[in-house]
């Protein structure tokens, strides 16, 4: 169908009507030009023809070159400068302690291939190469096109960087660039340069190079010394709650009057009561076991990933022998296993919220020594947790719960060892 539009363009300045190649659109000059010269008004879809158009160019091309004539007669005028290429910069005669890598515009300064195609490295490149290996790459250095990507090189191509100077030469310019960068860099990671609480901070790497453990073992590690101090802040307010006095809620104009109330009473407990944990004579050997379960990995964790445990419910049945190949332990091999009392205490009250709750529990298929529970959480009653536990006849193996702390390996969290505590013999009968 036919459009709206006209059939036709002509020429704005002429009227000529215009085939489709030599129509031009009308821009602010050329319009400036047609309203100071022929008083005419372009609207948006008018067109001018090339003829036309090219005589506003000749105009435009003559009164520019008779305003710079008269500039020229003027003998105060004088013409604006040039701006140079090229910037200047001050001969490298600086020397620095810090090693350097081959210059050559020939061959990569990392695998030594000759050209042709070689590229410059970037500043980018260099700066970050700083950065990770304190190597200053001078600038100019050529390489091959492979040894990047995005602008820095791989991690490859870092690791086959070789220092052949143990001093480098650098112009005042270089330091200069070289100190706003890091200024630049220091400003960006300001408020989060070593944050343990944001994952996305500090990588895998940083956390070996800090703690010596990954950012896995750290994590499991920082769970286990929360429960402790909770432990501990517990214990601690329960014997100050002794007194009947402070078990209370106080009235507000008690409140200036806490503070000694609370001193007094912890005077006479230091003084007259025995420490809150006296201490074990394995406590070296405890910290050492600690320490070395920390650098471990979970395994179970591992499995239940990679084989997606956790969605595949066909693999999974209800248990035949009410379990009585299931390790029975007593409380010394719990606390081997939780590296502590504090998750045994509370497992007593979670095993007894259960007894007559909903609790479901599975075993693999095909292998008889895995299971798979389904427990609510003792934080939040709308949402429960799912976790696998593997045992031999005399021993349990791995554990690993989807909780917020289920993958650590030092220790358990409350929920593991309350399933480990628990009579699963009599547990499958109830539930």
């Amino acid at each position: 169908m036919p459009g709206n539009g006209p059939k036709y363009y002509p020429c704005v300045l002429c009227n000529k009507r215009t085939k489709p190649h030599e129509r031009r659109p009308i821009n602010k000059s050329v319009a400036k030009y047609l309203n100071k010269n022929f008083l005419i008004t372009p609207k948006q879809e008018d067109k001018i023809c090339n003829t036309c158009k090219h005589k506003y160019y000749v105009q435009e091309t003559k009164h520019s070159s008779a305003v710079q004539h008269r500039l020229s007669d003027d003998e105060d005028y004088v013409p604006p400068a040039k701006r140079r290429s090229t910037v200047l910069s001050s001969p490298p005669s600086v020397s620095l302690s810090i090693p350097s890598t081959s210059k050559s515009h020939s061959y990569c300064f990392i695998c030594k291939k000759p050209g042709p195609k070689l590229i410059v490295v970037q500043s980018q490149a260099r700066f970050s190469t700083f950065l990770k290996k304190e190597v200053i790459i001078p600038a100019g250095c050529r390489c091959c096109p492979g040894h990047l990507m995005e602008d820095n090189f791989t991690e490859d191509a870092i690791s086959k960087i070789n220092c052949t100077n143990d001093n480098v030469l650098l112009n005042r310019s270089s330091i200069m660039d070289l100190l706003k960068k890091l200024r630049s860099m220091a400003i960006q990671n300001e408020q989060s340069r070593i944050d343990f609480d944001t994952d996305k901070v500090l990588s895998d790497f940083d956390f070996i190079n800090l703690t010596g453990i990954n950012k896995d073992n750290f994590n499991d590690l920082l769970s286990y010394i929360k429960d402790l101090v909770r432990w501990v802040v517990e214990s601690a307010n329960a014997r100050i709650k002794r007194w009947k006095y402070l078990s209370h809620v106080l009235p507000n104009k008690q409140v200036p009057y806490i503070g000694d109330y609370v001193c007094i009473v912890c005077g006479i407990s230091n003084k007259y009561l025995p420490p809150l944990s006296p201490g074990c004579d394995n406590e070296e050997v405890l910290a050492a076991k600690m320490l070395h379960l920390s650098k471990n990995v979970n395994t179970l964790k591992q499995r239940v990933e990679e084989e997606n445990f956790e969605r595949r419910k066909t693999i999974w049945k209800e248990p035949d022998n009410n379990l009585d190949d299931f390790p029975r332990l007593d409380e010394e091999d719990l606390r081997n296993i939780t590296c502590g009392v504090y998750q045994i205490k509370l497992s007593t009250s979670y095993i007894q919220e259960h007894l007559e709750g909903n609790c479901q529990i599975l075993v693999h298929q095909e292998d008889e020594h895995l299971i798979r529970v389904k427990l609510q959480s003792r934080h939040v009653s709308s949402k429960s947790y799912i976790l696998w536990i593997e045992y031999t006849s005399a021993e349990i193996t791995a554990w690993y719960c989807k909780c917020r702390a289920g993958a650590r390996v030092v220790g358990l969290t409350v929920v593991e060892s309350s399933l480990s505590s628990f009579p699963l013999t009599a547990s499958v009968s109830s539930f």
